[in-house]
Formats: structure tokens, C-alpha cells, sequence
């Protein structure tokens, strides 16, 4: 049994051998460290909404070339339906709108003046004939039914000839500033209601939050998506780093912009140059080490979970 545990004990030694080595050279003093890519920014995406997926064209390893990409939709007709009557009710509200500002077309006043030049002429000859009419009563060549019916139509006549004067004095005077502001309003109410329905109808589509890769697809076209659930995973590739650390002895001997030399499996017989742009803020109190994140110089095609070997110049006095 206890060779067991010896076992055990020389396997660690040789594994913490392995992941950390130190070399002293003149002024400088080299530490050599193993770490392996990852990314920082890993995305889990769902939807708010629910209902059957209608597009999700993608597998695992896909690249999504920019932010904003369509990723996912569900059929969600009801939604379409409520942007589209949105859209209609503000195009109305507009045209109502410009209709006040802009005022009555020429050709509507001109209208309104001919019915009361019309108008006037007709009150002008009941007028005359009213009184022409008063005096044929008065010689008993007519009956007094005539005369009040000649009352009666000249009464009538000026009342329509007051009531086309007033609609042409309104015509020419244009909207009020009040109902000009009540239809602004209601154009305002219509717009907000649109932005609410494209907002419900943007539930029903998935976009995505950054360029990356696709790293998990959980559901397929004619799935049902259910509100909350986890549909797409995805990596933003612009967040890989080189994660790795170091003894307690050093977590003070490195700092941001420590230069680092990286090789890759991946990419054998090549060395990447680096530096370092995190420190973590806490020890691990379990390996006694201190995690740092690198970032390598140029063009290299990393994959998360790369192995990377890591040496780090430091200065003797830093150690």
C-alpha cells in the first residue's frame, strides 16, 4: 500500500517538474510554464419568447463573421401581423399630419368660394323675390301661404350662404394650433406603438452578440423553443488567451506586459511572442500558484483548449 502512495507522490513531483522549471542566465532570469488557450468570452443564447424554430442554419465549428447575425428565429405570424398594423396606423397619422401643416389645396378654397358666390346670388334673388312677392300680397294678387313660403326659402337661402362663408373663412384660416398639436401627438403614439411591436417581434429572433464560433447547437428547425432555454453556444475568437500559472515564489515577479515566448503543438517549430495582460487577484490555495492570462503577437489560428508552453523572462532582482 505504501508503494502505491510513493507512486502517487514521484507521479506529482514529475508533473510539477513538468509544468515548472527555472533557469538563471547573467541578469535575467527565465521561467518556463504550461497553459492551454482558452476564451474568455463564452456565450450561452436564448430567447424570452416561445414557439417553433423556423431558421437555425448552424453546427459546431461554424464561424459568425460579424455581430447582429441572424443566429435564430421562431414563427412567431402574430407578432409580423402587429408591426404591420403598427405600420399602417402611423402612416395614416402622418398623412393626417402633413395635411394640417401643409393646409387646404388651392383647389378645395377655390371651391368653397364658388359655392358662396353661388350662395349669394341665390339669398340676392330670394331676396328680391320675397320682396316682390310682399307687394303682390299686399294688392291681394296673391295669398299670404305665398308670402310665407318666399319667407321661409330667403331664411333658408341666407342661412346656407352664412354657413358657406364661415366653412371658406375656416378653410383660409388653416388648422388651429391646437389640432395640429393633438395630431403631432397621436403621429408620437402611433411611432411608440410600432417600437413596441418590433420590439415583441424581435423576442422571436436570436442575434448574435459578437463575431466567433459556434461551439454548441442544442436545437434544429421545428424545434420548440422554450423561453430561457439555452439554444446556441458560442466563443468570441477575438477573446483567446493563453491561461496559465505560476508558483507562489513568482506571483510577484511577473506583472502586465511581462513578455512571454509561446510554442504550440499545434503549431510545431514555431515560437509566438506575447506578453501578459492579466493577473489574477487571488492564490490558488490548493496548487500554491497564481493564474495569469497571456496574448500572442500576429495572425495565429488558436483553438480553445490548446496546449502552450510558456518561457517568461524575468529580471533577477523581480525574482
Amino acid at each position: 500500500m505504501n508503494s502505491i502512495y510513493d507512486f502517487i507522490f514521484i507521479t506529482l513531483c514529475l508533473l510539477c517538474s513538468a509544468s515548472f522549471s527555472a533557469a538563471a542566465e547573467g541578469d535575467v532570469f527565465s521561467l518556463a510554464v504550461t497553459g492551454e488557450i482558452v476564451a474568455t468570452t463564452r456565450v450561452r443564447l436564448g430567447l424570452t419568447a416561445q414557439g417553433p424554430i423556423s431558421f437555425c442554419p448552424w453546427r459546431e465549428g461554424d464561424v459568425i463573421e460579424k455581430k447582429g447575425l441572424l443566429l435564430l428565429e421562431i414563427n412567431r405570424p402574430l407578432y409580423k401581423a402587429q408591426v404591420a398594423v403598427a405600420k399602417a396606423s402611423l402612416a395614416v397619422a402622418q398623412a393626417k399630419l402633413k395635411e394640417l401643416e401643409v393646409g387646404e389645396r388651392p383647389e378645395v378654397i377655390a371651391k368653397a368660394a364658388a359655392a358662396v358666390k353661388r350662395l349669394t346670388e341665390s339669398a340676392a334673388f330670394n331676396k328680391r323675390d320675397l320682396a316682390r312677392i310682399e307687394e303682390l300680397v299686399k294688392s291681394r294678387s296673391l295669398a299670404a301661404e305665398d308670402l310665407e313660403k318666399a319667407r321661409v326659402e330667403a331664411v333658408a337661402s341666407s342661412a346656407r350662404l352664412a354657413e358657406a362663408k364661415s366653412h371658406l373663412a375656416l378653410l383660409k384660416a388653416g388648422p388651429t394650433k391646437e389640432a395640429v398639436n393633438v395630431q403631432r401627438a397621436l403621429v408620437s403614439e402611433s411611432k411608440a406603438k410600432l417600437e413596441q411591436m418590433k420590439a415583441k417581434l424581435a423576442e422571436s429572433r436570436l442575434l448574435s452578440p459578437c463575431a466567433g464560433v459556434v461551439t454548441a447547437v442544442h436545437v434544429r428547425p421545428g424545434d420548440l423553443a422554450a423561453p430561457n432555454q439555452t439554444l446556441i453556444e458560442m466563443v468570441d475568437s477575438k477573446s483567446y488567451v493563453i491561461r496559465f500559472s505560476v508558483p507562489e515564489a513568482f506571483s510577484y515577479s511577473v506583472f502586465q506586459g511581462t513578455k512571454v515566448q509561446a510554442t504550440l503543438d499545434a503549431h510545431r517549430g514555431q515560437k509566438f511572442e506575447g506578453e501578459i495582460v492579466r493577473l489574477y487577484p487571488e492564490m490558488d490555495t490548493q496548487m500554491r500558484t497564481r493564474t495569469c492570462e497571456a496574448i500572442v503577437k500576429g495572425a495565429v489560428k488558436l483553438v480553445p483548449g490548446m496546449f502552450a508552453r510558456l518561457e517568461l523572462v524575468l529580471d533577477k532582482e523581480a525574482k
